[in-house]
């Protein structure tokens, strides 16, 4: 029996092909490179794929409360792009592991708030402060409602995660 032909009971048909004499093993590492590079650029792209209008409306929304110059919107862009990206890819975890999800959600609101709050200058600071009063506010009025209805834990994160 040819060896070829027992390679191709053992092994897919690719591979037994590769196993014959006639293909080096530089083929079979070429192959390998190819299925790795098109994983990889397929993983890539599939996490880096934001709605551009999700981060327009977000930007339009900051731009407008803080009333923003070119420059500043530019760098708000960045901003709720990579806000809207990290929360793209922490959503697999949202089912999985609950905790580790609260903990990123709040770890990128909180590095959001202090990359826009970098940005503002001191009469913008004053409305960014007065935002963030009224945030914490709903905060601890929705904490005690749910706290005042017997809400778990995992309720009251959940439903603080909602207010931005």
């Amino acid at each position: 029996m040819p060896r070829y032909k027992k390679a191709r009971t053992t092994k897919s048909c690719i591979l037994a092909r590769f196993s014959q004499q006639k293909y080096p093993k530089i083929m079979k590492r070429i192959l390998i490179v190819l299925i790795a590079s098109f994983t990889i650029t397929a993983t890539v792209s599939a996490q880096s794929k934001v709605n551009a209008r999700e981060v327009q409306q977000a930007t339009n929304a900051v731009a407008a409360l803080y009333q923003l110059d070119e420059t500043q919107k530019e760098k708000v862009y960045e901003i709720q792009d990579r806000r809207l990206r990290n929360l793209a890819q922490i959503e697999t975890i949202k089912a999985t592991d609950y905790d580790t999800y609260v903990i990123k959600r709040r770890a990128i609101q909180i590095g959001t708030d202090n990359a826009i709050k970098r940005l503002l200058n001191e009469t913008q600071l004053k409305i960014y402060e007065a935002q963030i009063a009224v945030r914490r506010q709903k905060e601890v009025d929705k904490m005690i409602e749910l706290k005042k209805q017997g809400a778990s834990k995992e309720e009251i994160e959940k439903a603080l995660l909602e207010i931005e």
